[in-house]
């Protein structure tokens, strides 16, 4: 596995190093277990919530779980707590419309990453990112 994620970059002409990484969360249904579930009032789903940040080759950096209530922008905060103890060089991270507000200059203050939030167009059309 290791030799993959190293070698999958230089293949591609790519520095080893992502400097690019993408937030997202899922929030699924989950057991009978009481304690574990949330409501996630916006997808309208009872169960947990995945907060998963990637590189922009869609390697997995780090991964959360908590109850499915539990907005983004309060889930981020550990999320870029655990990016940063694993010493990821990224610089900007863009994510959805669920991180924005306040939070972005909290962790551009507290942690140096920069948050992108890239927000759906009115005809649902889907927004690429140049690389």
């Amino acid at each position: 596995m290791e030799f993959l994620f190293f070698c999958s970059p230089i293949t591609k002409g790519q520095n080893v190093q992502a400097s690019l990484g993408i937030i997202d969360s899922q929030s699924v249904r989950w057991g009978n277990n009481r304690s574990l579930n949330g409501f996630d009032g916006n997808k309208k789903v009872k169960g947990i919530k995945r907060h998963i940040a990637v590189d922009k080759n869609g390697f997995l950096l780090a991964i959360m779980v908590t109850i499915a209530n539990v907005h983004n922008s309060k889930a981020v905060l550990l999320l870029m707590r655990t990016l940063k103890c694993f010493l990821c060089p990224i610089k900007v991270i863009p994510a959805d419309g669920g991180y924005r507000g306040e939070i972005i200059e909290q962790i551009k203050t507290r942690f140096g990453y920069i948050i992108q939030v890239v927000m759906r167009s009115d005809d649902k059309t889907i927004l690429l990112f140049v690389l």
